[in-house]
């Protein structure tokens, strides 16, 4: 992922968008507009289990560490094979501190897959963030908090949007 400051003339073809991103300098109160490519916009998608292993409870991925801030204005959740025994419950943690290893909570409401359902957009209530800025240097988990109780809920992924 590259950051262009706005002086920096585009790549034949290549569309700019103007956004405020987080930066790693607490003293920026600023927060400067500055350009960036669009492809770097594109959202995230970690694949938080493996395709075949029921969900467990518990800690499933820790991402590696952002290495540019950005902001995170939606998240979404989907699963290989669906939930039949009950609905899942999903939480994602960002890091407090860099290099800290201790994790908060990024969700005042936390996002669900209902039974029989492959993806969180369908589910109610909506995820609502409480935070949506990831900091440079710091990394997000992926945390089960209720898991199926048929475990047939498989193949989890996470993908978050700026």
């Amino acid at each position: 992922m590259s950051i262009r400051i706005f002086e920096l003339p585009p790549k034949a073809g290549e569309v700019l968008n103007s956004t405020k991103i987080p930066t790693e300098d607490p003293n920026d109160v600023t927060n400067a507009t500055r350009m960036i490519a669009a492809s770097d916009l594109t959202p995230f998608t970690y694949a938080a289990t493996d395709e075949d292993s029921p969900l467990s409870l518990g800690l499933l991925y820790t991402t590696e560490t952002a290495v540019v801030g950005r902001s995170i204005n939606n998240v979404a959740f989907s699963l290989k094979n669906a939930p039949t025994g009950n609905t899942i419950e999903i939480d994602i943690l960002k890091e407090t501190g860099i290099n800290t290893n201790v994790f908060a909570t990024i969700l005042s409401t936390r996002p669900t897959i209902m039974i029989n359902e492959f993806t969180s957009t369908t589910s109610t209530p909506v995820p609502i963030l409480s935070t949506n800025i990831w900091e440079s240097g710091r990394r997000l988990q992926i945390v089960l908090t209720i898991n199926d109780a048929n475990f047939a809920a498989t193949g989890l992924k996470v993908t978050i949007k700026s």
